[in-house]
């Protein structure tokens, strides 16, 4: 179990990611990144790549509403972050979860 979630469930997420040709990669960060998580944990992504227009960002969220899981994704557009020590945050602690190339979809 990479970042304390099954592969089932890191599979239905990317699977949501992968529909979405601006997003270039996800970032995972937060408890689940450094590893300090509960079993309650939200699951906190920060999506780069060209802008997402409102409606696609409020599709995404509500696909990953509809995953019932027993986790709430807080998703986030790093390029709209106003606040410097998240940017920060996510810069220093964050580990990528998906990446539109294929090359990369999950940090090992």
């Amino acid at each position: 179990m990479r970042f304390g979630l099954s592969e089932n469930i890191i599979e239905e997420i990317i699977l949501i990611l992968s529909k979405y040709q601006k997003i270039e990669s996800v970032i995972i960060f937060g408890s689940r990144a450094k590893g300090n998580y509960s079993n309650g944990s939200d699951i906190d992504l920060a999506v780069k790549g060209n802008s997402l227009s409102f409606d696609e960002f409020i599709q995404i969220q509500t696909e990953f509403d509809q995953l019932e899981l027993l986790y709430k994704i807080d998703f986030i557009d790093y390029t709209k972050i106003n606040e410097p020590a998240l940017k920060e945050h996510i810069d220093s602690v964050g580990k990528f979860f998906y990446k539109s190339d294929k090359s990369i979809h999950l940090s090992i």
